[in-house]
């Protein structure tokens, strides 16, 4: 079923072009389709029937690591919260719009999606808990050294992704 192509507001005479949706059988990498994955419709994206219980599902579990992520060294937040948000959309758009007004990841997500940055007080605040939890864990555990080691080098990686995450620009 053909959309209004609303990315390339080129017009043949004053028409809107218009774009063709594939098919489910469709092969990805045909060399006549014209369209990338930015012309199309989210909605045209949406799983139906048991996959969309199971995404939903999968999401909830996303969701739950994600919160305790923000807590635990060596437990990241931010891909499970991305991958919550990207399996909502999909699934419940109601959901997804629900988890972009929370108060706890509403605002990250917003500025993921439409600036692909974090703020600087959010990174911030990211290094502070991790080493805040990642002290703590290594000062009161009675783990042996190599599982400590183990928790020190996911620590060290969570906190590399953190400082390479793009920063929004003061404006």
């Amino acid at each position: 079923m053909p959309i209004p192509n609303l990315n390339n507001p080129k017009q043949k005479d004053g028409q809107p072009q218009y774009i063709r949706q594939p098919s489910h059988g469709t092969a990805r990498n045909n060399t006549t389709q014209q369209q990338t994955e930015a012309d199309t419709d989210p909605t045209d994206m949406l799983v139906t029937g048991w996959r969309k219980y199971l995404s939903i599902f999968a999401a909830g579990i996303c969701l739950m690591l994600a919160a305790l992520g923000a807590v635990l060294p060596g437990l990241p937040t931010t891909p499970f919260l991305l991958l919550a948000s990207y399996l909502l959309i999909r699934s419940s758009p109601r959901l997804h719009q629900k988890l972009r007004n929370n108060r706890l990841f509403g605002p990250l997500l917003r500025d993921w999606e439409t600036k692909r940055a974090v703020k600087r007080s959010v990174k911030i605040w990211s290094l502070v808990v991790v080493a805040v939890f990642l002290s703590l864990s290594l000062y009161l555990s009675v783990f042996p050294w190599y599982l400590k080691a183990i928790v020190l080098t996911a620590a060290t990686i969570g906190i590399y992704v953190i400082c390479r995450l793009p920063e929004i620009k003061a404006e």
